[in-house]
């Protein structure tokens, strides 16, 4: 039943028993209105309609949801960076070189570009890329060619800053008389020429054979690259001895084969010696 029905009952009552029914209006409108108290307090998830006499209250759910706030977070992420240290070049020098081998190139090692200079002028010099070459077309010569070799370095090249040492020995020369001449002549009364080749048989091509003689005879020669040609000529009866070297022997190594020398024999067959009987 409705407040407002109960409300018309209890009058009806009253009246009937002879009570005040203002006194009765008046006590029930001071009691508290629980229904509407409900509905102010829960205002902020329920909102009431006003509800008719006799009629159902009718509410509508509105859902909330409540705002949060996620506090700053205090971690802290670090990155580690590992950055390699620069590597170090290393040079090949060519070993066992005479100075006849040259030219011959240092290659340069990986990273930024590397100058060449020369400390020994006198016994090679060297491109600004790296290729060591005789003083001269015609001027080599043994000993220790001294290379400076310098590079600026980079973020993964050391630099460099490096003397470097490469050996010139002699360039060994050696050769064979091709055609030998007889060892044995009979002088006839004026002089006569023998001639033979000494073919080289080991060159770099700027090595010339030299022909002396010792005894009554002279020698020239006429060099090419790979042979002398020898013509001793014999200017009296006696023995002559043909000595082949080289020229430059302290620029040149001259095997032994020409340490022997070529001898000829000239006789005189008028210098004979007659013995007579007592």
């Amino acid at each position: 039943m409705g407040r407002a029905a109960a409300l018309l009952l209890a009058v009806s009552l009253l009246a009937a028993c002879g009570g005040d029914s203002d006194s009765i209006v008046a006590a029930n409108s001071a009691e508290p209105d629980s229904t509407s108290e409900t509905s102010r307090t829960t205002t902020t998830s329920v909102s009431s309609t006003d509800v008719p006499v006799g009629g159902a209250a009718a509410t509508t759910a509105t859902s909330s949801t409540p705002e949060t706030t996620s506090p700053p977070s205090t971690s802290t992420s670090t990155t580690t960076s590992t950055t390699a240290a620069p590597a170090t070049r290393t040079f090949e020098v060519p070993i066992g070189l005479t100075w006849a081998d040259l030219p011959v190139v240092i290659e340069p090692p990986p990273g930024p570009p590397v100058r060449f200079t020369t400390l020994t002028p006198g016994i090679c010099r060297v491109s600004a890329a790296g290729e060591v070459d005789t003083p001269g077309e015609y001027d080599g010569r043994p000993g220790e060619c001294r290379v400076s070799a310098a590079a600026p370095g980079d973020d993964n090249w050391e630099p460099v800053e490096q003397v470097l040492s490469v050996e010139l020995a002699k360039p060994v020369v050696s050769g064979r008389i091709r055609n030998a001449p007889p060892t044995n002549y009979t002088w006839a009364g004026t002089p006569i020429e023998v001639a033979f080749v000494v073919e080289v048989l080991s060159n770099p091509g700027r090595a010339a054979i030299v022909a002396s003689t010792q005894g009554p005879c002279f020698a020239t020669n006429t060099n090419s690259e790979d042979r002398s040609d020898v013509v001793v000529t014999i200017t009296s009866p006696g023995t002559c001895s043909v000595f082949l070297s080289g020229d430059r022997t302290g620029v040149f190594e001259f095997t032994d084969q020409f340490g022997d020398p070529t001898v000829i024999n000239m006789t005189d067959p008028s210098a004979t010696t007659n013995t007579t009987a007592p």
